[in-house]
C-alpha cells in the first residue's frame, strides 16, 4: 500500500503545472504567467475557497520574508481573480504566492527571472526588505 501512494503521489507531483497548487480538497491558486519580472503585472487566480470572503495575498521568499500583494473576494463559487504588480526591486529566484480565504491557505510558485520548475536551493528568490521597500538580496538595503 505504501508503494501504491508513493506512486500516485509522484504522478501527481509530475503532472501538475508549476503554477499550481492544491489545498483542501479541490482549493487551488494559478499563477499568471508563472515566469515574470520584477515591476511586471500577475494575475491570481483561485478557485473552490470559501464562498463570499475576503482572500489576502502575499509573496514568501525562501528566507520567510512576506511582502503583502493585496486582497481579493471570492464569488458565489469560492473563486477570485485578483491582477497585482510586482515590485520592482525583487531579486531572481522562485518564490511562493500565497492566498488565504477563512482557513485555507493555497499556495503556487512564481519564478522572478527564470522558470519555477528550476527551483533549486541556490535559485529560491530573497526580499531584502527595509522601509516597507524591498531590494535585491544581498544589496543591503
Amino acid at each position: 500500500m505504501k508503494h501504491y501512494a508513493l506512486i500516485v503521489g509522484t504522478i501527481l507531483a509530475l503532472i501538475l503545472p508549476a503554477g499550481l497548487a492544491l489545498a483542501h480538497g479541490d482549493a487551488s491558486v494559478k499563477v499568471s504567467p508563472v515566469m515574470a519580472n520584477p515591476g511586471d503585472s500577475i494575475t491570481l487566480i483561485g478557485g473552490d475557497l470559501a464562498s463570499n470572503v475576503p482572500v489576502t495575498l502575499h509573496l514568501i521568499g525562501a528566507d520567510g520574508k512576506q511582502l503583502d500583494l493585496g486582497n481579493a473576494n471570492t464569488d458565489d463559487d469560492g473563486a477570485f481573480t485578483s491582477s497585482v504588480t510586482l515590485p520592482a526591486g525583487l531579486g531572481m529566484g522562485v518564490y511562493e504566492v500565497h492566498a488565504t480565504a477563512d482557513d485555507d491557505t493555497v499556495v503556487a510558485k512564481l519564478g522572478i527571472g527564470m522558470d519555477p520548475s528550476q527551483d533549486t536551493a541556490e535559485h529560491r528568490g530573497n526580499m531584502d526588505m527595509n522601509d516597507g521597500t524591498v531590494n535585491d538580496a544581498g544589496s543591503g538595503g
